[in-house]
């Protein structure tokens, strides 16, 4: 039997697939025959802790995990059969950058050989290729397709595109055989891999399809083509297992990195004899932002499953009541985040609530910087949650420099960072001071620094002369601790100085991977691995404290699953939220993507697919934004965020 479950928000979606795998294991279902598939690691770990206690005693678990982590598995088992070295290690997308940059003059590149920087269109390519593989497109298909635009161009600028589109094809076969020459796989090829290996394997195809016969998709509004293909191969319509899919097409948010909203709601067209559940009682919304959001989603008709499947009603039931949202406007960003403080505190005074209580959330994580400025000047508590950008970090941005003037005693940059850190108690009128007799005398910084016995430069000598004897992590921790470094942060116990802590950790966690895959690391070479993370656009993720009383700050992205009593949606203006759609700097043609086909029935061309279905994105966007709310919400905007022309509200 084949499931569908819409599930709206609040209306308890994963408390339901425990539910239904607890009721199978209580059955006596062997685990084995279960299989879960989520879309991150953290889901598939909270629901194995969930079913740990209906699990029969001497059991292996059932198989919970991403589809990812499940076809890593299944490649790591068989993957062998089809030529594959069970060995392979799967790289990050730094890695590949880095690969690609190594091998930069042996690929085929000629449009996309830039003059000046060499590497400038790495990025690009690889999220290309990364969306070839999430539509299922092997390099062969794109070369034959684009052999055939050659063969029917015409005109100059015809063939011109269609050599563009040849030389695309090229470099991603040329990619594809840079990692299969190294044994490397990303994250794109472990669900190409698993597919080719089951087509091409009949036998093990049926092995797995006989093992699984019951499989739950969680999010399943999420997934992208070539996962339903996988999802396909494993549940064939003609005679499935017990599949339950769960998800809803109105918090489908993640089309920017290939997820595909048709294929939920094309579900019922693959599987015909599927049965609907709706579950539409939210525990979270009170009426008034149940009813509100649900007038807002309606706008996306008729590309939603309520429209596609015409015998369900996605309207929330409530089991609470609160007031309608309410509109902050102020004069600027500035404004704006002092009005959205003022109004946390009148709530917190009034009503008892803690600081963990709100939530304030934003389109990118660039329109946070003014509450951030306003929280510090004020003093109140706060964490950005789920923001990348560990490199940037003050903290981790010093000892960063400090490895650099090791490697590079000259390099005049790093050592105003250096010695700008508090604990030396130099001040930037000092520095700067320095930084101006050596230029005015003609001579090295260091010499000066000698001159002005500043004692820092004794420790940074000394570290110097070990940094080819002793392993990088324990060179810096040397530093921290003889410089009194974290004790500057440790002094005061605030949530911001923890997270600094947490921070320098992260770091020092970075620099350990570096020394396990290098033969003889050293300093020099860790500043080299560093700079070309930074440079391939590696941004890791700043540390988040759990179960701490601090205002939340996020992106919307970043709040789908969470909930607060209050939140704030800020900077609801004209090309903020909604944003302007940004095409990637190498799209995939639109041939290729199978969306066009069965979205945006109302659109006359081309364009206008694009133009809506960015629209109906960010209408979803926020429609997660304000349901992650259980009792208010207060959307606000300014009249000005720097420019010369005025903001007008969101529409």
């Amino acid at each position: 039997m084949v499931t569908l479950v819409v599930a709206g928000p609040g209306t308890g979606k994963t408390t339901f697939i425990n539910s239904e795998i607890k009721k199978l294991l209580e059955k006596g279902i062997d685990p084995s025959q279960i299989l879960a598939l989520t879309f991150t690691d953290k889901a598939a770990e909270e629901m194995l802790g969930r079913l740990d206690e209906a699990m029969p005693l001497g059991y292996e678990p059932p198989w919970v995990s991403t589809f990812h982590s499940f076809c890593d598995r299944i490649l790591r088992e068989r993957g062998l059969e089809v030529g594959l070295d069970p060995a392979y290690k799967i790289i990050s997308d730094p890695e590949a950058w880095l690969l690609l940059r190594e091998n930069l003059f042996d690929l085929p590149l000629n449009y996309y050989r830039p003059l000046g920087n060499p590497s400038r269109f790495l990025r690009a390519l690889l999220e290309f290729f990364s969306r070839a593989k999430d539509e299922e497109v092997t390099p062969d298909d794109y070369q034959k397709w684009a052999k055939g635009l050659l063969n029917k161009a015409k005109g100059k600028e015809e063939k011109a595109e269609a050599r563009r589109q040849i030389e695309l094809g090229k470099v991603y076969a040329a990619y594809q055989k840079l990692l299969l020459k190294n044994s490397y796989l990303d994250f794109g090829d472990l669900i190409s891999w698993a597919i080719q290996l089951l087509r091409q394997r009949p036998n093990i195809l049926k092995e797995y399809r006989q093992q699984f016969s019951y499989i739950f998709v969680d999010e399943f509004q999420d997934t992208n083509f070539v996962q339903f293909s996988l999802l396909k191969l494993l549940a064939p319509k003609k005679n499935p297992p017990n599949l339950v899919v769960v998800g809803d097409d109105d918090q489908a948010i993640y089309k920017w990195r290939g997820a595909s909203v048709s294929n939920i709601l094309e579900f019922k067209k693959e599987y015909k004899d599927a049965k609907i559940k709706v579950l539409n009682t939210s525990y979270r919304l009170t009426d008034a932002i149940a009813q509100d959001s649900y007038k807002l989603i309606r706008n996306n008709n008729p590309d939603r499953l309520e429209v596609r499947l015409r015998n369900i009603s996605k309207k929330l039931k409530t089991l609470g009541t609160g007031p309608s949202p309410q509109l902050l406007y102020t004069r600027s960003a500035e404004a704006e985040a002092e009005v959205v403080l003022k109004k946390i505190v009148e709530i917190m005074n009034r009503e008892g609530k803690d600081f963990k209580d709100f939530a304030i959330l934003a389109r990118a994580n660039a329109h946070l910087d003014p509450f951030v400025a306003a929280l510090r000047r004020h003093g109140l508590p706060y964490q950005v949650v789920g923001n990348r950008g560990l490199f940037e970090q003050e903290e981790v941005a010093a000892l960063l420099a400090v490895l650099r003037v090791i490697k590079d005693p000259e390099d005049v940059i790093s050592w105003f960072k250096v010695l700008n850190i508090p604990s030396f108690k130099i001040g930037s009128r000092k520095v700067l001071q320095l930084l101006n007799n050596a230029k005015k005398y003609n001579t090295s910084f260091a010499e000066i620094l000698e001159e002005e016995k500043i004692p820092v430069l004794r420790l940074i000598n000394d570290l110097t002369r070990d940094s080819f004897k002793v392993s990088p992590s324990h060179l810096l921790f040397d530093f921290v601790q003889k410089s009194g470094y974290v004790g500057e942060f440790t002094k005061t116990p605030t949530v911001e100085n923890q997270l600094r802590v947490e921070n320098i950790s992260l770091l020092f966690q970075r620099i350990h991977q570096f020394e396990a895959e290098v033969k003889e690391p050293n300093i020099p070479n860790l500043v080299d691995w560093l700079d070309m993370l930074i440079e391939a656009g590696d941004s890791p993720a700043q540390a988040v404290i759990e179960d701490v009383d601090t205002i939340n700050l996020m992106t919307v992205h970043s709040a789908k699953g969470l909930e607060f009593p209050v939140v704030f949606m800020v900077s609801l203006t004209s090309d903020r939220f909604p944003t302007r759609r940004r095409s990637a700097a190498v799209e995939l043609p639109e041939h290729f993507v199978k969306e066009f086909k069965v979205l945006n029935s109302s659109a006359k061309d081309d364009k206008s697919v694009a133009r809506i279905g960015h629209m109906q994105e960010e209408r979803r966007l926020f429609y997660v934004g304000i349901t992650r709310s259980s009792e208010k919400v207060f959307l606000s905007f300014a009249q000005s965020y720097g420019g010369v022309r005025e903001k007008r509200p969101s529409p």
